[in-house]
């Protein structure tokens, strides 16, 4: 049935003024960005969970990270900036940056025995040594075998190459269990000379810091540069004193595919770290040798005793000496 004239005029601009009104929120809610993300805590796999985020676009700012709770913070995630990570995690203890570990297990340093101790379990012999026993350096290292990776302590040592950017063996398996971040501060460092270092974050390591040096290559039957792979020892200890770290880990620096020989390399570390311990004896509370192959698990039992004596000289050396 027609309208009443009457009626037509004011029906249409009853339309009209609802349809611009639709039109008007229709383009409010187009207009509205979509809902930020930020990052859950861990490396889990199970992807960014959606939660307000930051209020700045692009990388996350410093006061935005210190309002942070643990499981809004996730430095997994590659567009995390690096220096606020690493700063959000130097704040921290320990006990609070488990969440961000990649590691199912870690283990802690009161699990890992002193030297002082290892020795008296093991029942080893004391050979001959021109050291003298010092029961304080005893307690202060160790001998583990155990993926470095794992260790919550201060700081662990990275067998790097020049670049720092990672590669295989230790370098790699260090790059892949810190996360993405560890590169991107590495980018910055401008590589490292044979027999330097450098330090960084561990990021989502159990340990705190990564000190990166860069051991000496071998080839064929030349001299090997002892004074290289024993300044990437003192160098490590130096730079990890200077920063306050009182707990480092060694893996094997230049064996395996460098071509250090493990017996000569297992001796150039242990000499290193004695003589740096006699000259600095309150600089650490623990320097752990921490070997990944039972071959350097085996040189380092062998070879320990000699540059860390645990019990008196041998009577037969006592009577050479009075000679």
């Amino acid at each position: 049935m027609p309208l009443p004239t009457g009626m037509r005029l004011p029906l249409l601009l009853l339309l009209l003024s609802r349809g611009r009104r639709w039109r008007r929120l229709a383009g409010a809610y187009s207009r509205q960005p979509p809902p930020a993300r930020s990052l859950s805590c861990g490396g889990g796999g199970t992807g960014p969970r959606m939660r307000p985020g930051p209020p700045s676009s692009g990388c996350f700012s410093a006061s935005w990270a210190r309002n942070m709770s643990s499981k809004e913070f996730d430095p997994t995630f590659p567009t995390t900036d690096w220096k606020v990570a690493k700063r959000h995690l130097e704040e921290i203890d320990h006990a609070k940056r488990r969440c961000y570990y990649k590691a199912k297990r870690f283990v802690m340093i009161d699990e890992i025995q002193t030297w002082k101790d290892f020795s008296v379990e093991e029942k080893l012999k004391q050979p001959v040594t021109s050291y003298n026993k010092d029961d304080v350096l005893n307690e202060k290292i160790s001998l583990l075998q155990e993926d470095i990776t794992k260790l919550e302590i201060d700081a662990i040592v990275n067998a790097a190459n020049s670049s720092l950017m990672g590669g295989g063996g230790v370098d790699g398996s260090i790059h892949l269990a810190a996360g993405p971040l560890l590169r991107d501060e590495c980018a910055t460092l401008n590589g490292c000379s044979p027999g330097d270092s450098k330090i960084t974050s561990g990021y989502c390591l159990p340990a705190k810091y990564v000190v990166h040096t860069v051991g000496p290559f071998v080839q064929g039957k030349e001299r090997l540069p002892e004074k290289v792979l024993s300044s990437c020892y003192i160098e490590s200890l130096k730079l990890a004193d200077v920063n306050g770290l009182r707990s480092i880990a060694f893996p094997c620096v230049s064996t395996g595919a460098y071509g250090y020989p493990n017996g000569q390399a297992a001796e150039t570390a242990l000499k290193a770290v004695r003589q740096y311990l006699e000259e600095r004896r309150n600089s650490f509370d623990r320097i752990i040798f921490c070997v990944f192959l039972k071959l350097d698990y085996v040189l380092y039992k062998e070879k320990m005793p000699f540059y860390f004596p645990f019990g008196a000289k041998p009577q037969s050396q006592l009577q050479e000496q009075c000679q």
